[in-house]
């Protein structure tokens, strides 16, 4: 699986990337690969308005829509030198843009599947462990609609 996020008018910046076993160099202005480890957790809230009846047993509960989709994954990512790693930490949190549409790429033995989520937020970056040579960051994004097959 692929992740990465397009901000409006920029170029894609990677947030993970299955096939990168080891992340080379030092520049990381358009994201970097890595093992798509934990979470890919799809949650989706909607608005519901209680209504409370006069004498009623129960409430009254109206759907008004406003469905927010919300996911989160965490990605692993090694590298050759620890001060590469102790760089990336420092340097990630700010170099991912604030918001983009999202494209999620899954191959797989029966084909390649694509999804987009047009008008999604990055609402947290974290370094959640580092280890030596690899270090997992976790990633919460909230998007302004629903999944779709086309950009």
């Amino acid at each position: 699986m692929k992740i990465t996020l397009t901000p409006t008018g920029a170029t894609p910046f990677v947030l993970g990337d299955d096939s990168v076993s080891l992340v080379i160099g030092t520049n990381f202005s358009a994201g970097a690969g890595g093992q798509i480890r934990e979470g890919f957790v799809n949650k989706q809230k909607r608005k519901v308005q209680g209504v409370p009846l006069f004498r009623a047993a129960y409430l009254l509960n109206i759907a008004r829509a406003n469905f927010e989709n919300r996911f989160a994954f965490t990605v692993q990512r090694s590298f050759q030198t620890v001060e590469a790693c102790v760089a990336f930490i420092a340097l990630h949190p700010d170099s991912v843009p604030a918001s983009g549409e999202i494209t999620l790429t899954s191959q797989s033995a029966t084909g390649v599947v694509i999804r987009y989520m047009p008008a999604a937020v990055v609402e947290q970056v974290e370094c959640a462990r580092h280890i030596g040579l690899s270090c997992d960051f976790q990633y919460v994004l909230a998007g302004n609609g629903p999944w779709q097959s086309t950009p």
